[in-house]
Parts: C-alpha cells; structure tokens; sequence
C-alpha cells in the first residue's frame, strides 16, 4: 500500500542521510523523495513516498519523530497532496 509522509527538518546534508539510512536498515523501498527549501525559513520539506503496510508506517513515524533533525512528521492521506 502506497503511504506518504511529510517532514520539516533541519537543512543539514546529515538530515537526508539519516532519514533514508533508516529505510535502508528497515528493509523499505523509497518510491519518491522530494526535497525542498522552505521559502519563509531556515528549514527544509521532505516528501516521501514508500510501499509499505501501516505497522511499518506508524514505526517509521515514531522513530523519524526522534531524529535530531527532524523538526515535524505528519503523515499524509490520498486526499491531502
């Protein structure tokens, strides 16, 4: 089941490297990563895409939260982006 998830983090180049190494160590693909620059501030938006089931979504939710870098996560519904 495709699922998305939005964060605002730190621009740091350790924040993307962190972010995805914990896919990697979870077994779970990455479908689609977007990262941009926020506008109005000094902090970064990352949108990622991922198939995986909602157990492994709501984990990576609660370990992403406790990330250093990782500022916000909200997770997203086929209605919202």
């Amino acid at each position: 089941m495709k699922q998305t998830i939005k964060l605002r983090v730190n621009p740091k180049s350790s924040a993307l490297a962190r972010v995805v190494g914990m896919y990697v160590r979870r077994g779970i693909d990455i479908e689609h990563l977007l990262v941009e620059k926020e506008e109005r501030s000094d902090f970064s938006t990352m949108t990622i895409t991922m198939d995986c089931d909602t157990f492994k979504l709501e984990q990576m939710i609660r370990q992403l939260s406790k990330q250093i870098d990782v500022i916000a996560v909200q997770k997203l519904s086929g209605e919202s982006h």
